[in-house]
């Protein structure tokens, strides 16, 4: 069982104790939410793969972006990560199998995967 997620209705959005959440007036809209879970747990499997393959990186960071759909009530239709990794030697077939791997071990992409399209891209940086 998780841990629960208490929010608290205030005028200013719904309050995590840490952060507000609102669709026009804070911080994080649900979806913005939504595109953090997925991108964060990809992050961290991705990571959990590297390490045990050992690869070499030093930094690991993800622009993830997504589209919506106005006419089906901004309902979000796909998800797009970009994976930028920097490290000493790094082998990039090693790094797309190891990011072919990571939906497979990703919770929040499985949990989404028949509804929302999640693509994943990788650059490795100088």
């Amino acid at each position: 069982m998780t841990k629960p997620l208490k929010l608290v209705y205030t005028e200013n959005g719904f309050d995590t104790g840490k952060f507000l959440i609102d669709e026009n007036t804070t911080d994080y809209s649900p979806a913005d939410l939504m595109l953090m879970s997925i991108a964060s747990c990809s992050a961290i499997v991705f990571r959990k793969i590297l390490r045990k393959k050992r690869l070499d990186f030093t930094d690991l960071w993800i622009d993830a972006t997504m589209e919506r759909i106005p006419e089906e009530e901004n309902r979000i239709h796909a998800i797009h990560l970009h994976f930028k990794i920097t490290g000493h030697e790094l082998d990039p077939k090693i790094l797309e199998k190891a990011l072919k791997l990571t939906p497979k071990y990703c919770s929040m992409i499985r949990s989404v995967e028949n509804s929302i399209i999640v693509d994943e891209s990788l650059e490795i940086m100088p």
